[in-house]
């Protein structure tokens, strides 16, 4: 046999088995919804942390984790190296934030902008649920 007919033997095989690769996968992927379809569950990993950037997301700390954030923003990079690329004109927030509940957080913190003092109560009204 040369190379060409050998070619073209496999290329005809691996066409008529593509199909039913295909139509298996479907298969169990209808097994696999139909099993997780009955069972509700609240998603517990939307963010990973309870800030993102310089806002809160959605997620709650433990009941009696405490967590204690440094925040900070830097001036411009293009300051040059007489103001460290930003890092002279930087600010800073510290903050504790404490889990009451699973549900309910309470934080207090401090800015070196204006040295201005913050607080907050964050409460998870709604849960996200799969299934």
């Amino acid at each position: 046999m040369n190379l060409k007919k050998m070619i073209r033997y496999f290329y005809f095989v691996f066409l008529l088995t593509l199909p039913y690769s295909v139509f298996s996968q479907d298969d169990m992927l209808e097994l696999l919804e139909d099993e997780q379809a009955s069972e509700q569950r609240n998603v517990n990993a939307t963010f990973k942390g309870s800030r993102l950037i310089n806002g809160h997301t959605v997620k709650t700390r433990a009941k009696g984790e405490m967590d204690f954030l440094i925040s900070h923003r830097f001036g411009m990079l293009n300051s040059g190296l007489y103001e460290l690329f930003g890092l002279d004109n930087s600010f800073i927030r510290l903050g504790l934030d404490y889990g009451i509940t699973d549900d309910l957080d309470i934080g207090i913190g401090r800015s070196s902008v204006d040295k201005t003092y913050d607080g907050f109560i964050k409460y998870k009204a709604l849960k996200q649920t799969s299934g």
